[in-house]
């Protein structure tokens, strides 16, 4: 689907440190002997990083906890004698809510093991083993969040037997992750069914539960969500977060990311409809059930040669998101981030690490505190994990900010809907270009879709008038 973006900044590679980020010297979380498998940080209730990872050699999970001054010693989170699965591409994930900690994993074999959780009600000093899953189906890719009321909810991927009818489910626990409920279907919205090697990502924020998922219908393998407003009970709907029509015979082995703030839905995740592996971002409203906007956070550019395993991370409203990127002949970590407002767009980039070798590092992971931006990511030369942080300057104040910025305008040229999203009510008028008033409406807070189908094909003036100010932009319709 075709994009026409009216509010855009455009981003070069090279507008590297535009807010001056100084990043601290990149130190081992462990030693190489713990492995370095897909790390992923999350912040305790003193906002000290938690990283967690997979080791293949000992097929097992670690995790390694801020002191202060260093990290702690890896701790195996998983059984001695225990296999799980771990790989480059997928594995297990965890989500910190205080001082508890909730790893979810697969043991192997997959066809015929069991889907755990590894739960931690200390801060991570002590770990007690939970079966998560129904017996008689096959099971993979588990994620999990923590909804409003403090328990557990995980989503995960289930199969029939011989790994027919590839669907994403949820199960949530009602007493802290002691038990789990029946799973109920959180995907299948599409027509087609689940891409069966591509991880997905559950996330939560009050009532308001998403499971992301990579679609596959007919191999066109865009990103969906099912989507919950009882805190993860029920799935029924579902949406629609990329409408980049990506066809592709093979596996991506990638998904996507995301998090929620008030009623919409931000996702990050990886697109190569374009011929050029991009990462992407895309905003979707749970109250007004609209798509937002959606972008690659560069487009393609000289030199580059691929982007994939996005993840982000917000504070209030503000956004970061990292990426693995190659470009002529570096492999790189890649930051995008906005301090400014919760939207992916008005972006910066920066560089957290960089090598000659194209292949050095892999899968970052990256979390926001009130001042801090802290990262981590796989090295597979040295076999660790690497973390780094910066300090930044984190803006507060939702309408202060958001009034600053909006409203942001986007036109979809396929369907002929004008999306205007706006902080407060606002006034819309659509000119011709002889100065006709051919739309006129009231905006209200939050993502207004527009229906420009009846208009006939010409150039149009949207204006938009938001606290006494005025945005006019040209939009073209065919």
């Amino acid at each position: 689907m075709k994009y026409i973006f009216i509010l855009c900044i455009l981003i070069s590679i090279r507008n590297i440190n535009a807010q001056g980020l100084t990043w601290s010297n990149p130190v081992d979380v462990s030693a190489s002997a713990f492995s370095n498998l897909r790390p992923s940080i999350a912040l305790d209730a003193a906002n000290n990083p938690i990283i967690m990872w997979g080791s293949l050699d000992s097929s097992a999970i670690f995790i390694s906890k801020w002191t202060g001054a260093s990290f702690s010693p890896a701790k195996r989170v998983t059984p001695s004698g225990m296999n799980i699965f771990v790989a480059d591409w997928a594995g297990p994930n965890f989500a910190v809510d205080g001082n508890k900690i909730y790893i979810v994993y697969k043991q192997s074999p997959e066809e015929t093991s069991n889907l755990w959780l590894s739960r931690s009600t200390d801060g991570g000093n002590s770990f007690t083993q939970i079966d998560v899953d129904d017996t008689g189906f096959v099971s993979r890719f588990p994620t999990v969040t923590v909804n409003a009321s403090g328990n557990p909810v995980v989503g995960f991927m289930k199969f029939d037997s011989g790994w027919a009818n590839a669907r994403w489910v949820v199960t949530r626990s009602m007493n802290g992750g002691n038990s789990f409920m029946k799973d109920t279907l959180a995907g299948d919205y599409s027509g087609g069914e689940a891409c069966d090697c591509c991880p997905g990502t559950i996330v939560s924020n009050g009532n308001n539960m998403a499971m992301m998922y990579r679609d596959n219908n007919v191999n066109i393998r865009d990103i969906w969500t099912g989507i919950s407003t009882d805190q993860g009970l029920s799935f029924p709907t579902g949406a629609r977060l990329d409408y980049n029509n990506w066809m592709i015979m093979a596996c991506p082995s990638t998904g996507p990311d995301g998090f929620i703030i008030g009623d919409t839905l931000y996702s990050v995740f990886m697109n190569a409809a374009s011929g050029k592996s991009l990462v992407h971002y895309s905003a979707y409203n749970f109250m007004t059930n609209t798509f937002g906007y959606s972008n690659s956070f560069t487009g393609n550019f000289s030199g580059l040669g691929l982007q994939n395993f996005p993840h982000c991370s917000h504070y209030n409203n503000n956004v970061a998101t990292v990426w693995k990127q190659t470009v002529t002949g570096l492999g790189q970590i890649i930051l995008s981030y906005n301090n400014q407002n919760t939207s992916f767009q008005n972006l910066q980039l920066d560089t957290i690490a960089e090598s000659s070798s194209l292949s050095k590092y892999n899968n970052p992971d990256v979390v926001m505190s009130d001042d801090k931006l802290f990262a981590v990511w796989q090295d597979n030369t040295s076999k660790t994990v690497k973390f780094s942080y910066a300090i930044y300057n984190a803006a507060s104040g939702v309408n202060e900010l958001m009034n600053d910025d909006y409203p942001k305008i986007n036109y979809q040229s396929e369907n002929n809907l004008l999306f205007i999203e706006t902080s407060t009510t606002s006034h819309l008028a659509v000119h011709d270009i002889n100065g006709n008033i051919v739309i006129e409406k009231v905006l209200d807070n939050g993502i207004n879709k527009i229906n420009l189908s009846n208009l006939p094909a010409a150039v149009y003036v949207c204006n938009v008038t938001t606290n006494n100010k005025n945005k006019t932009m040209k939009i073209l319709k065919n």
